[in-house]
């Protein structure tokens, strides 16, 4: 097949987060596999990048609308593409041009659920007028393309309801993790808690760090590390300066993706405590990585977190239970070490790149022997 995947920032860009990147290897993997994938984006324009073997790059202009629907629409004259495939936002440029063309969208986030709101107005009240657009982009492409992708399903459930698709036109095709990047190696000695995450008030980072003082009373030596930035990093600082926790709490930054494997290696355990998460791509890394996971029952974590099996799952804003589970798995290095094994196996089954770009060529097959 001949593809046009619609990505946003190369991976290698400082404005690309988890979502870009993975959009990039899911790319790279459906080109391995022997498709022919072209891929726009923001940044590189070149072909047979050694990389991202048989990918040919097409750069267009970072606009406001990405990517900019008249450079979109001379591309796709010129060539004649089997499909194209387009991500969150990125959508709306095939809403606006209007071509006739097999259109899988796959939406990555709810903009709503993060916040806590069931109808645009919310966005008014929260005063997040950004996300309302956001939400309409996305909302248009959702109920305009041919098929749509969630990686979980508490994401199908979602999207059905806030971008108003009907249930029988999503597919639930999990996300992937680069199992020879992130790999297995011994548990530190260190009692060291690992999250990473954009740093936003949904992610929940503050209820670990609330969580910290009774952590301490039972493994004085803990110690939390949040990697990552965001508009909610300053509210955080703030709070760990308040409870007196600053030298128990370490904020890191934001951290390169190819430095991220090393990062998971230093700890012992690893949580995500999000009040809503779609997915949960830090989880399969920390889980490819043999580290245990704590998260909250709030979306796809849910179904990538065998409770008690590799981790834990707990309710969302629980202190007592996140100290509690953390507790647990601090002071029992055995129970760690073998539920951080059967994350890895369990990643190694369900949740690799080449599973997720196979699943997304059935998709594709599905959808061109249908028209």
């Amino acid at each position: 097949m001949k593809i046009l995947i619609i990505g946003r920032y190369h991976e290698t860009n400082p404005k690309a987060f988890g979502g870009d990147v993975h959009v990039q290897r899911v790319a790279m993997e459906l080109a391995v596999m022997g498709h022919e994938v072209f891929f726009v984006n923001t940044d590189v324009e070149q072909e047979g990048n050694p990389r991202y073997v048989k990918m040919k790059y097409f750069r267009v202009r970072g606009t406001a609308l990405f990517p900019n629907p008249k450079q979109l629409a001379s591309l796709m004259d010129k060539e004649d593409f089997d499909l194209v495939h387009t991500f969150s936002t990125t959508g709306f440029s095939m809403v606006r041009i209007k071509k006739t063309i097999p259109w899988v969208h796959s939406q990555l986030s709810s903009r709503m659920m993060p916040l806590g709101i069931k109808s645009p107005i919310g966005f008014i009240a929260k005063l997040k007028p950004f996300r309302m657009m956001a939400w309409y982009m996305e909302r248009k492409a959702c109920q305009s393309s041919d098929r749509v992708i969630v990686a979980s399903k508490a994401m199908a459930r979602i999207v059905a309801r806030e971008y108003e698709v009907p249930l029988d036109k999503i597919a639930i095709v999990p996300r992937g993790v680069d199992i020879d990047r992130f790999t297995p190696s011994p548990l530190p000695s260190e009692p060291i808690i690992l999250t990473v995450c954009r740093l936003e008030e949904e992610k929940g980072v503050q209820f670990v760090i609330e969580a910290m003082p009774i952590i301490l009373r039972e493994v004085p030596s803990a110690k939390l590390v949040v990697v990552g930035s965001g508009p909610y990093e300053q509210a955080l600082r703030d709070k760990v300066h308040e409870m007196n926790l600053e030298d128990h709490v370490m904020f890191k930054g934001r951290v390169a993706h190819e430095a991220l494997p090393k990062v998971y290696s230093c700890c012992r355990v690893f949580i995500l405590c999000s009040t809503f998460e779609p997915f949960g791509a830090v989880i399969l890394e920390a889980m490819a990585s043999a580290r245990p996971v704590v998260a909250t029952r709030a979306g796809g974590p849910s179904e990538i977190v065998i409770d008690g099996v590799t981790g834990y799952l707990v309710e969302p804003r629980d202190v007592n239970s996140i100290a509690s589970r953390l507790i647990e798995l601090l002071k029992d290095y055995e129970k760690a070490e073998r539920m951080g094994r059967a994350g890895r196996r369990r990643v190694e089954s369900l949740f690799t790149w080449r599973r997720e770009a196979e699943l997304i060529a059935r998709i594709y097959e599905e959808l061109l022997s249908s028209k």
